[in-house]
């Protein structure tokens, strides 16, 4: 009976990891815990900073330069943060996603698994060869109440306007205004969503 409850803890320990928005409803005190405890690590480790009640697994790769998160803001186990990193309050990192260079998010946006949201870029002079190049950041901005779809790729220099939805697989390469529904490779305005 004791190995079965062993399991049952680690499987539920995991739960909150890769479900993370379980964890505002799900939480234990001990789990809360050991979130802030997590927290404070990152705060002195990484110049992280945590704005109210929010989540960061401990199986995500966290490695910023900056990185600043709102409230009821989750980042699920998986996920690779490295960088500046800024998201508003409300926000959903699901698992294993791919957040480098200068990414700022408003507050609503959920972003599903497996998406990469890349805001650098590495150089493509012919004299230097191409682990040498210099990298630029021109970064991305996701605004507020945004859906981006699984397994979604954001090009460093791309806004997408607020209150949008990019669609699965799409690869974003120019900006999206507000109020659109994109899809694609490139990705293009399919619709607008009023």
């Amino acid at each position: 009976m004791k190995i079965i409850e062993q399991k049952l803890n680690k499987w539920a320990d995991n739960r909150l990891k890769y479900l993370s928005w379980s964890y505002f409803s799900e939480a234990t005190i001990e789990q809360r815990l050991e979130q802030m405890a997590f927290q404070e690590a990152l705060r002195q480790a990484a110049n992280c900073q945590f704005n109210g009640d929010c989540y960061v697994s401990e199986d995500a790769y966290v490695y910023p330069d900056n990185f600043i998160i709102g409230n009821k803001t989750f980042i699920c186990g998986g996920s690779i943060i490295r960088g500046s990193f800024e998201a508003g309050d409300d926000c959903c990192i699901g698992s294993y996603s791919h957040i480098a260079g200068n990414v700022k998010l408003g507050s609503h946006v959920m972003i599903a698994g497996g998406a990469s949201i890349y805001g650098f870029n590495h150089g493509m002079e012919t004299d230097r060869i191409i682990g040498h190049q210099p990298c630029s950041s021109k970064g991305i901005i996701i605004g507020d109440n945004c859906w981006i779809g699984a397994s979604v790729t954001i090009v460093d220099g791309v806004t997408v306007g607020a209150n949008s939805i990019v669609a699965a697989g799409a690869v974003v390469t120019k900006n999206i205004p507000d109020w659109s529904v994109a899809g694609g490779v490139p990705a293009k305005v399919i619709k607008n969503r009023k």
